[in-house]
């Protein structure tokens, strides 16, 4: 292998190049301020998703009715639960609710 002055200033020019590019890769980059407003992501729902968001609010709220009116009652004293309706409740669950009798 020759040595010479050429092949050591090629080795070190190669050298310098691969560490500027090093160094500007390490550089944060700096992000173009555009002079043009951003746009806001614009949602729009279908008159379906508005009747079932509706829909839902509804049954969402006749639900929170009716458990304050049980905790007013327990509260109370006043609740007295069905015990064959818990029992035919239970049974439904337990036999998926396709059995009659």
């Amino acid at each position: 292998m020759i040595i010479n002055n050429s092949s050591i200033k090629g080795t070190a020019n190669l050298y310098a190049q691969q560490n500027k590019a090093l160094e500007i890769a390490k550089k944060p980059k700096e992000k173009k301020v555009s002079s043009k407003p951003t746009k806001a992501a614009e949602v729009t729902l279908s008159v379906e998703a508005k009747e079932l968001a509706k829909a839902t609010q509804t049954e969402n709220n006749q639900r929170l009715e009716h458990l304050a009116k049980l905790k007013s009652e327990i509260k109370a004293g006043t609740y007295r639960p069905d015990a064959e309706e818990i029992a035919e409740s239970m049974l439904k669950r337990f036999w998926g609710g396709n059995r009659e009798d």
